[in-house]
């Protein structure tokens, strides 16, 4: 969503989702305060071995704690990045 609730219009691509605005998510019972804190945060730190390596790995940080996910890894709490993406965008477009 975007942070002002106005509906992002996709740049390409016709699979794109359609953002709704905040009071459309409000009014279909969206109550974000459950889920995180006030203030609260998500960092993705993303590692690679150099440059050139296109294996990249990440991190989920929520609230500056190791957080986990509903993925196999052999090096969590490491995912590769393809994957997360798969995953997130997976979630973007359930319906």
């Amino acid at each position: 969503m975007c942070a002002h609730g106005t509906r992002h219009q996709p740049h390409s691509h016709h699979d794109e989702p359609q953002i709704a605005p905040a009071d459309e998510l409000e009014a279909a019972g969206w109550r974000n305060y459950h889920l995180y804190p006030m203030a609260g945060n998500v960092q993705v730190v993303f590692y690679r071995s150099d440059a050139a390596d296109t294996d990249v790995w990440v991190k989920i940080l929520l609230n500056e704690r190791e957080a986990t996910l509903p993925l196999e890894s052999e090096k969590a709490p490491y995912y590769r990045w393809s994957e997360v993406r798969a995953l997130w965008r997976g979630k973007i477009n359930e319906k």
